[in-house]
């Protein structure tokens, strides 16, 4: 601090200097890398010049300089994975010229050989999910849903059939024959489409051409249930986002505040919130979200919606059915059966036959892997045994929402599961 005047006039300067830091901010854990894919290491710092980036297969007990020399003010580092195999790898950001300043993972991320398995999306929808609107296309959710996703998964895919000007007609079955004055299905851009893709989750996007066009709710409904339909058939999952605020007449208004509730009704949690901020007090699109069209979304605006995906958490419920469904340790010594009803409400029953004795659990899980019941879990003989499963026998008492659920037979090493739906 230096003190100097003039006449009767004090001037004190300050000088700061600011400590030199560095965070790392992805991968910070949780991250599953691929060999030879090259997801983005991430950063921020002040005060440092250059940084090295070590690696830890071993839970930060030995560390290996995977890159030197890189400029901090960089945005990030486009890392080609080694080939390894690790449940505990972490890395570290380092200073160049001061070992004492540097950052780690906050916890382990995976690192596996890329074996070609694909975990992939399907977007349907018109011009917001075909990326109309921001000042660069990667800037659209559809993009940016994509990088998340990569950055946590290198397995990830994102394939995006939305084509402006769609409505939900455009996008219905091959077989789909449109009435008079509706769109005819599009092949190639539609439901059947994105289910020949042999998709992990199907995400769709139909803002406001359906009530731009004065097709009431009602034909709507019509048309998502024949869409969730050929996707359940297909044991593919679909999260559907409400309408997007435009600024329309008012009967416009009106189809499009019905479909919120539709959706919401048909889709339940599913149900991705494009409406909430966007839209103004008069049902209109806020004007800081606007682009000067009236229809279409602006930067700021994306970044909602990209964030409303996000919040659905569709990456970490298909890791949870992957980690328990359809999946079987040899040897089998048991059948297990579906079980019936299916839908139920409030109870169903779950038969299976022991071809040798052993000991036996048979446990209830929700979409997130959490374990909701356990009804069975003894010694059993061989021979042919039903069990029930009633809402009320959830742990502590939980509510079950209406949903799919799984039921998971275990006999010594050997266990399989089965999907069951609860429609309340």
């Amino acid at each position: 601090m230096k003190f100097s005047t003039a006449g009767l006039i004090t001037f004190i300067i300050f000088n700061f200097s600011l400590s030199a830091q560095v965070t790392l901010i992805n991968p910070n854990g949780g991250e599953v890398w691929h060999s030879g894919k090259q997801p983005k290491i991430i950063w921020k710092s002040q005060g440092v010049d250059s940084l090295n980036v070590s690696l830890s297969i071993d839970s930060g007990l030995t560390w290996t300089v995977v890159k030197s020399g890189l400029s901090a003010s960089l945005p990030f580092y486009k890392w080609t994975i080694p080939s390894s195999n690790s449940h505990s790898a972490l890395l570290k950001i380092t200073s160049a010229s001061d070992s004492t300043i540097f950052d780690t993972s906050d916890s382990l991320f995976t690192i596996k050989p890329d074996n070609g398995q694909v975990i992939k999306f399907v977007v349907l929808g018109s011009s917001t999910a075909a990326g109309t609107g921001p000042t660069k296309v990667d800037s659209a959710w559809v993009w940016k849903y994509r990088e998340y996703l990569f950055q946590k998964n290198t397995a990830t895919q994102v394939l995006n059939l939305a084509v402006g000007g769609y409505t939900t007609y455009h996008i219905m079955p091959d077989e789909f024959s449109a009435p008079s004055g509706r769109p005819a299905r599009v092949i190639g851009k539609n439901i059947t489409s994105a289910l020949q893709a042999l998709p992990d989750a199907i995400i769709i996007n139909m803002p406001s051409n359906d009530a731009a066009n004065n097709y009431p709710s009602a034909e709507q409904v019509s048309n998502y249930k024949v869409i969730a339909s050929k996707a359940k058939e297909a044991k593919v999952p679909v999260w559907v986002a409400t309408p997007q605020p435009r600024n329309f007449s008012q009967s416009q208004i009106n189809i499009q505040l019905e479909m919120i509730d539709s959706t919401y009704a048909l889709f339940g949690g599913h149900t991705i919130d494009f409406w909430t901020e966007i839209a103004y007090y008069d049902n209109r699109i806020n004007s800081i979200y606007n682009t000067g069209d009236g229809v279409h979304l602006n930067n700021a605006g994306h970044r909602i919606l990209f964030s409303r995906v996000v919040g659905k958490k569709i990456l970490e419920q298909l890791d949870a059915v992957t980690s328990i469904e359809e999946k079987t340790l040899p040897p089998m010594n048991f059948i297990l059966a579906q079980n019936y009803p299916n839908p139920f409400n409030p109870e169903t029953k779950i038969n299976y036959q022991l071809s040798e004795p052993g000991f036996v659990t048979l446990k209830i899980f929700d979409m997130l892997g959490r374990e909701v019941a356990n009804l069975l879990s003894e010694s059993k003989e061989a021979g042919s045994y039903q069990a029930a499963f009633n809402t009320q026998h959830a742990a502590n008492n939980r509510q079950l929402a209406s949903g799919v659920y799984f039921y998971q037979l275990r006999v010594g090493k050997a266990f399989q599961t089965k999907k069951m739906v609860l429609l309340r």
